[in-house]
């Protein structure tokens, strides 16, 4: 159930996302990043163990304005899937604040 909910999270995330950009770019990286939350949401259908952050958003390194989209994901405290056109993949997660850190 978790799962689902994380799921839903995520997809009004993205249509929030489509409606502020207006019309989505498609390039090779944002295609393969679609590919990659589509197997990320058959891996959860499945109940398979996670390969990406819960809540991560998958997004082509490729982009016009990646660093807009970086920022925002940092503002929301979001990890990032950026996935690149030769397929290579990195998961950015955010920092921890330095009180967190401290408590653990």
């Amino acid at each position: 159930m978790r799962f689902v909910t994380s799921f839903e999270r995520l997809r009004n995330h993205v249509a929030s996302v489509v409606a502020t950009v207006g019309k989505p770019t498609r390039t090779p990286g944002s295609i393969l990043a679609s590919q990659r939350f589509d197997a990320a949401i058959e891996d959860g259908i499945a109940e398979r163990p996670a390969r990406y952050p819960n809540g991560a958003s998958f997004v082509g390194a490729d982009l016009p304005g990646l660093g807009s989209i970086l920022a925002e994901n940092a503002r929301e405290n979001r990890a990032v899937v950026l996935v690149y056109p030769d397929g290579e993949e990195w998961i950015v997660e955010p920092r921890k604040p330095a009180s967190a850190s401290r408590a653990a």
